[in-house]
């Protein structure tokens, strides 16, 4: 039997693989061969006869051997691929034949000093002389290192008679079987892209285009630099890896690093096997490793939290697997991995997502083509950062009507919609997603307060205007974005006023979770507040960061080492501020103990007061509206009274109220602020509701007396007794006043003004 000689594997061309009915002719004809040589061997022991004209038929035998293999089988391709030397790979097929038939197995039982009934070295020794190579099983040689055969060697046996099979995976590759090894596929699956992903853009495809370039540069059998991808768009970092292996014809299979072994011997094993896989099939790896530090970092073991150690032993496992595998390999990172320790040659890329030029064409391309296509793609690509596979998706879900008006209108709202779906952070952990409901009715604050809110509102909404259309993004990188501070005591409307200005907007609001941003462990917090900007650039949400000064607050001097970890915190905060494009709220009732570095750094800052006499009436009046001649009261508490108000919206959706003084209510809440007077309303509403009846003063009097007692508060019991006359005003309402009626403000409620 002869083999071909070993070649060196093509580097980005596929083999002509065979049919697996050429591979079973193979296959049958190697067993008929070694079975025949096997019977010769145990003839001379006496052990088995020999056909009458034993030269005639393995003369046939040998010719039909080559024959198949001049056919180019699977076997034939694999020594090429493998590199294995004639003895080696005679030793493979007789192993592999030895799982056809078992006959091979009782044959080498009874060759001359044979072990056993099983394949050995000492049976290949016979059966090939002029071959034999005590090299063949080396652990640095193929056979071995690439895990082609078991060995399997008790305690006291010698290497020579211990027994071999061969791996399952090898064996079913040369039966014609091309699926991968089944270890692998237990934390990799190929990538398959999205089915309306479409072309690349052009500013990807030239990306493509100088990586293949360098990779062509590489002599073909050396080993190929690792492919660094960063940044924060996975899809965009497939897609360009797909792109890219197809250019290689090779097929893309992706895994996430954190989920490889940590164990050393694991990790040995499947680097082989994958090393293994890329030279018997053509395929690349793409590793997602965004969520792992880079290897080396500075986190000293002394403060690394559990979350952190984890990362770092799988960022160790990713290494091993980069030192293994000289192949085609993506690595999906958030910032560059320093590789050259490891003696790899390493290409990086930033892959962002398309310009926003290229996002407009393609929501052209999608949405029709005409006049409102393009009115709705100015709109949805300044206002949203997306990848054109993520817009060609959008648009198929939303079909263009066919008719104007109304239609239309909801079309452009459910294209708006699916957008918000499709960039929605998955921050569950960091950030708590609050549905807007609040409209500019629900706000009573002075005039000028409500204009720099208004002004907000428009800065978002025409911000495609200003940065595109008119080249601001050309020009400047950072200061993009919009960050606004609101400032005032607990219960002023800050919350709500970041809600209206959402819901006006039609953003998802998140509200930041500072206990798990701040992380304890040094690194943590970086990653956090990461992993919440990079989430948000997309657009289509607000960031509401409540009680900021936690976060944003001055540094410190340096006097112990974790100080300085703190700076390096704010450092990184006031960075991503200034390079977030997304609208980011905060709010304080400390704003002396802001960091002034940050506060340079804000476009807005609002300073929201305590609500004076004619605004608190104003709130009380949005809290429990009055419905003197809109309802017929005693019906309506009547049918509240049987269980069914509430069943017609147009008409029962309401706190029923009833003679309610409301410059006394803003009086008897003289201490209190706008949040006071909406924890007061709600329990005066319970209090109704279990007396049957609509809110009347008897209500609302015992429960803002409930929450003066709960902030600790003081006031006239007598002020809270039946008949009694109005309370005297408050210093601290008595100063809005003052400075009400010095300014020249006066309190609008902005039901019926557009903003």
């Amino acid at each position: 039997m002869k083999s071909t000689a070993p070649q060196s594997a093509p580097v980005v061309t596929m083999p002509n693989l065979p049919l697996p009915e050429q591979d079973l002719a193979f296959l049958s004809a190697a067993l008929h061969c070694l079975e025949l040589r096997l019977r010769k061997l145990a003839h001379g022991e006496g052990h088995c006869e020999l056909p009458s004209d034993y030269a005639g038929e393995f003369k046939k035998a040998q010719e039909a051997f080559d024959h198949a293999r001049s056919h180019r089988p699977s076997f034939e391709v694999m020594i090429e691929r493998l590199q294995l030397t004639q003895f080696e790979a005679h030793l493979l097929l007789l192993c592999i034949v030895n799982e056809l038939s078992s006959v091979i197995s009782v044959l080498c039982g009874m060759v001359p000093h044979s072990p056993g009934a099983y394949v050995s070295l000492a049976v290949a020794k016979l059966v090939f002389p002029g071959e034999f190579d005590w090299a063949a099983l080396s652990p640095d040689r193929p056979l071995r290192r690439l895990r082609l055969i078991d060995i399997t060697q008790p305690a006291g046996r010698t290497l020579l008679t211990s027994p071999l099979r061969v791996e399952e995976r090898v064996f079913h590759y040369a039966r014609g079987e091309r699926d991968l090894d089944d270890r692998l596929t237990a934390w990799l699956h190929q990538f398959e892209p999205p089915s309306l992903a479409g072309p690349l853009p052009d500013s990807h495809l030239e990306i493509v285009n100088n990586l293949l370039d360098g990779l062509h540069r590489f002599p073909r059998g050396a080993a190929l630099p690792v492919v660094q991808l960063v940044g924060p768009d996975r899809l965009g970092k497939q897609l360009f890896a797909h792109e890219t292996a197809a250019n290689c014809c090779r097929t893309l299979f992706q895994g996430v690093a954190s989920a490889l072994p940590s164990s050393i011997n694991e990790m040995d094993d499947l680097a082989r096997i994958w090393e293994r896989e890329c030279r018997l099939i053509p395929i690349a790896l793409y590793l997602d490793a965004d969520d792992l530090d880079p290897p080396g970092s500075d986190v000293t073991d002394s403060h690394q939290g559990a979350a952190t150690g984890l990362s770092a032993v799988s960022a160790q496992s990713v290494l091993r697997l980069i030192v293994r595998t000289h192949r085609l390999v993506f690595l999906s990172v958030r910032e560059r991995w320093p590789l050259n320790s490891l003696g790899r040659d390493s290409l990086t890329f930033d892959i962002g997502r398309p310009h926003p030029d290229e996002q407009e064409d393609v929501w052209i391309e999608s949405l029709g083509g005409d006049a409102h296509a393009e009115q709705q793609a100015t709109l949805l690509s300044g206002q949203f950062d997306l990848h054109t596979a993520v817009i060609r998706q959008v648009a198929n879900d939303v079909p263009r009507p066919d008719h104007h008006g109304r239609e239309l209108v909801r079309w452009k709202d459910a294209l708006w919609d699916g957008c918000r779906q499709e960039v929605r952070p998955k921050l569950e952990s960091l950030a708590a997603h609050l549905d807007p409901k609040a409209n500019w009715e629900r706000l009573v604050l002075p005039e000028p307060h409500l204009e720099q809110l208004a002004e907000i509102a428009n800065q978002i909404r025409f911000r495609h205007v200003v940065h595109r259309r008119w080249g601001l993004s050309d020009r400047f990188s950072r200061g993009l974005g919009l960050s606004v501070l609101f400032a005032g005591e607990s219960g002023t409307g800050k919350t709500l006023a970041a809600e209206v200005l959402a819901c006006d907007l039609r953003l998802d609001l998140f509200v930041i979770d500072l206990s798990a941003i701040v992380s304890k462990y040094v690194g943590e917090t970086e990653k956090n507040l990461r992993r919440l900007f990079d989430a948000a650039e997309q657009g289509g949400c607000a960031l509401l960061f409540n009680e900021a000064d936690a976060l944003f607050g001055k540094r410190s001097a340096v006097k112990e080492s974790q100080d300085r970890f703190a700076n390096i915190e704010i450092d990184y905060l006031l960075q991503r501020m200034e390079e977030f494009r997304g609208l980011a709220i905060l709010t304080t009732n400390r704003k002396s103990d802001l960091d002034q570095a940050f506060l340079r750094r804000l476009r807005f800052i609002v300073d929201f007061p305590t609500p004076d006499r004619s605004q608190m009436i104003a709130i009380w009046k949005l809290l429990l509206p009055p419905l003197e001649g809109y309802f017929d009261l005693d019906q309506l508490v009547e049918q509240m009274s049987a269980g069914r108000a509430g069943r017609h919206p147009d008409q029962h959706r309401v706190i029923p109220t009833k003679n309610l003084d409301y410059p006394l209510l803003a009086q008897l809440s003289d201490q209190l602020n706008g949040g006071g007077a909406f924890n007061a309303s709600i329990n005066a509403a319970f209090r109704a509701a279990a007396s049957r009846s609509a809110v009347g003063m008897e209500h609302v009097k015992p429960a803002i007396k409930a929450e003066l007692d709960k902030q600790g508060l003081s006031y006239r019991p007598s002020d809270f007794e039946e008949g009694a006359t109005s309370p005297p005003v408050s210093p601290q309402r008595r100063e809005a006043d003052r400075l009400r009626q010095a300014n020249g403000n006066h309190v609008k409620a902005v039901g019926g003004t557009k903003r």
